[in-house]
């Protein structure tokens, strides 16, 4: 049974990470995710988290509406070696240009742990881009969940696991895009 979780952080006006619930660690720690740890993140840069730059766009475009005074709201997965996890993210303005980060978890399935998600230590020289909100695996030019991106590629026939970066794939582009676009629609009629 996945556990249902909320975590909320903020960012101040020069988008550095400056809180993180009493959640975060829990969950990062529960998660495989040892580099995510509060100690870890805070008083640093949320850009030094987001690479790609079609992400780092998306999300510069999502805070400028929120400072704007808009709110956000959209899913996105957010996997670990053993759970599939639906996830609802809340964006909201908070004081001095802050902006506020509240996830819930929606649903989740356990699964076979994908040892393609977990950390570790030696990694290929290989970059394989996974789309940072649905989780899918580029594949010669084409978006596949991680299963079968791992028969795909037969990644577990080498010696090293390429290293994971995230982008963004076309479908998650378009519907960010679109939320982008609704938001901009009802801000409009509320005035």
């Amino acid at each position: 049974m996945v556990e249902r979780q909320e975590l909320v952080y903020r960012v101040d006006r020069q988008d550095v990470i400056v809180f993180v619930d009493s959640e975060w660690d829990r969950f990062a720690a529960s998660n495989d995710g040892e580099a995510a740890m509060s100690a870890r993140v805070l008083d640093r840069s949320l850009w030094d988290f987001v690479v790609d730059a079609t992400t780092r766009q998306l999300y510069r475009q999502l805070i400028q509406r929120i400072r704007d005074g808009r709110l956000l709201r959209f899913n996105f997965r957010c996997d670990s070696p053993g759970c599939r996890r639906l996830m609802e993210m809340e964006m909201s303005p908070a004081e001095k240009g802050a902006v506020q980060f509240r996830t819930r978890t929606i649903s989740g399935t356990e699964r076979e742990p994908q040892t393609l998600w977990e950390r570790r230590e030696a990694c290929s020289d290989d970059l394989l881009v996974a789309c940072g909100w649905c989780k899918k695996v580029k594949v010669e030019g084409e978006w596949e969940e991680v299963e079968d991106a791992v028969t795909h590629l037969q990644l577990f026939e080498h010696a090293l696991l390429p290293s994971i970066t995230h982008g963004i794939c076309e479908e998650c582009h378009r519907n960010v895009l679109r939320t982008l676009s609704v938001s901009n629609e009802i801000q409009t009629l509320q005035r």
